[in-house]
């Protein structure tokens, strides 16, 4: 009858353990995934984005304008921070104005529903 009571008490101690593991490493991975640099970055010459998620924050996923004649939107990912209070929906297209550029500005690392790892640069739209 002991080596059942230790036995047991051994199982719900790890199974204990190993959900406190689990939501301490979820807990910190959310504070990996979003990185911004300290200063803009390089300019991302793409004049149009189209919207295929919005993230809980206003952020979007978009991907960049990659045929100017036919509209097509294969580019790259980004992730775009809503820094004017805009909120975006899924499938707008978001186009630059000339007098305005496109920064990076940090990364984001997320995984996809099919469970891959991507990681993406975050960009605003900011004045020249």
């Amino acid at each position: 009858m002991k080596k059942w009571m230790i036995f047991g008490g051994g199982i719900i101690t790890g199974v204990i353990l190993t959900m406190l593991f689990l939501f301490a490493l979820a807990k910190g991975k959310k504070d990996d995934d979003f990185k911004l640099f300290e200063k803009p970055g390089e300019e991302v010459h793409v004049n149009a984005f189209k919207v295929f998620q919005v993230l809980d924050d206003g952020a979007a996923l978009v991907n960049g304008k990659s045929n100017e004649k036919y509209d097509i939107y294969g580019g790259p990912v980004y992730l775009l921070i809503n820094d004017e209070g805009i909120y975006y929906t899924d499938d707008e297209i978001i186009e630059v104005p000339k007098e305005r550029v496109v920064r990076k500005v940090g990364v984001y690392h997320y995984q996809t529903k099919m469970e891959f790892e991507k990681t993406v640069s975050v960009i605003e739209i900011m004045d020249k």
